[in-house]
């Protein structure tokens, strides 16, 4: 769908990977002005883009190969003005429970909230500050997966910060929202949707059917970019194919009623 408000705009997407790529494609093809930030070298990423059929032309994005987690990050962000922007750097790793994690938690941390928040912090306080932020949160911030604590305590500290924020940010005529994708085919997980019997376990408890695609999450993110969803702060959208609502397969429930 074109959101014909957006065309002429700037958009930052920070991760354009796999999810933060399909955004930063959408919203190049509503006519913005598209500038990336990711820490892997451009070649890898139209590499990336290629096998996951995101449909961007690099020729015509601004690129800025930037570690978020480092100082320069900040002093570029500090430097530029943006209509909209979209944060989906992220990783996920498993932290079962009794392990030695230390490590993994500050990492996680690091990289999936706290970038963010510091990115929201010098954005909002430009005089030409974004209309729209979104941020790439999980299913998993509100669900629990297996020996994914720290991970899911990272998507679920974004979710609670869009909350939060919106009350601040409202005041300053910014509205921030989250997605919240369910399983995804993204280089993250390409390893485990190729086998078979993962595959069939995230497929047979999903409603709908099938394995997410990147875009269907940025269709999301491109309307919450634009005027259209000028009302909608504080939200969080799932993206899941019903995924999230799922917990295990059906089964035949015992009659205790006695009512036929």
């Amino acid at each position: 769908m074109v959101f014909e408000d957006l065309e002429g705009k700037n958009a930052l997407v920070v991760g354009v990977g796999g999810i933060g790529g399909a955004i930063a494609s959408e919203l190049w093809k509503n006519d913005m002005d598209v500038t990336v930030v990711d820490k892997k070298p451009l070649e890898e990423l139209v590499n990336v883009w290629s096998e996951f059929g995101i449909e961007i032309d690099a020729d015509k994005i601004h690129y800025n190969q930037l570690d978020v987690t480092k100082e320069e990050y900040l002093n570029f962000l500090e430097k530029g003005d943006f209509d909209v922007f979209a944060y989906s750097a992220g990783v996920g790793e498993p932290t079962p429970v009794g392990e030695d994690n230390q490590r993994i938690y500050r990492k996680l941390f690091e990289l999936n909230v706290l970038p963010f928040m510091s990115s929201v912090d010098i954005l909002a306080r430009k005089e030409h500050h974004p209309s729209s932020i979104i941020v790439v949160s999980s299913i998993n911030g509100y669900r629990s997966e297996h020996s994914m604590e720290a991970y899911d305590m990272t998507k679920a500290a974004l979710i609670q910060y869009v909350r939060t924020a919106s009350l601040d940010l409202g005041e300053k005529g910014i509205r921030i929202n989250a997605v919240a994708p369910g399983y995804v085919r993204t280089p993250q997980t390409i390893e485990e949707v190729h086998k078979e019997d993962i595959r069939n376990t995230i497929v047979s408890a999903t409603p709908l059917g099938r394995i997410g695609e990147p875009e269907d999450v940025a269709h999301v993110a491109a309307a919450l970019a634009s005027d259209y969803f000028g009302f909608v702060t504080g939200a969080v959208y799932e993206v899941s194919g019903g995924l999230g609502l799922a917990q295990y397969q059906k089964i035949e429930k015992q009659n205790n009623l006695g009512v036929k």
